[in-house]
């Protein structure tokens, strides 16, 4: 399946220091990706988590994320 997880900009996922949304958002996209879904996440330009960078906009960036 394919899908796209949308985070607030505001913090890096997963965050340095506290986030909850943030987080939450992490641990679902490194889950479905586990799973074997094909997980598009937008968030800030500094998050990170398994997968590719398609795109880095000004405060946004676009990360793919394919099962392996």
């Amino acid at each position: 399946m394919r899908i796209a997880q949308v985070s607030p900009l505001f913090e890096a996922v997963p965050p340095k220091l506290y986030g909850g949304t943030e987080r939450v958002i992490s641990f679902l996209v490194e889950e479905l990706v586990a799973m074997g879904h094909d997980v598009t996440l937008f968030a800030s330009g500094d998050s990170v988590t398994s997968g590719l960078a398609r795109a880095d906009l000004r405060t946004c960036r676009e990360i793919r994320c394919k099962s392996q």
